[in-house]
């Protein structure tokens, strides 16, 4: 999750996209970047940008990622984090 948050607030970043996982990859998403953000731009929740970079596509995408990240957790300062990179 965090490393949504890092994208959502900076727009992009960059990371090491696996051509090829299997099911026990898809066990270290939120734990293994470069399998999260390889199963996102699998899904077309990300996309890449001029320079390569990983980004969010359009705002239909970003509210949702923005919902999912707003879920509950135990760890408050991130959620005002992702307030304020959902909503700036």
């Amino acid at each position: 999750m965090d490393d949504l948050l890092e994208l959502m607030i900076s727009g992009s970043v960059e990371s090491k996209i696996n051509t090829e996982f299997g099911f026990a990859d898809l066990l270290s998403i939120g734990k293994d970047k470069s399998v999260t953000f390889s199963l996102l731009l699998y899904l077309g929740v990300l996309t890449r940008g001029p320079k390569g970079n990983l980004r969010i596509p359009n705002e239909v995408i970003k509210t949702e990622v923005c919902v999912v990240l707003s879920w509950p957790t135990s760890y408050q300062p991130r959620q005002c984090k992702v307030m304020h990179a959902c909503f700036i």
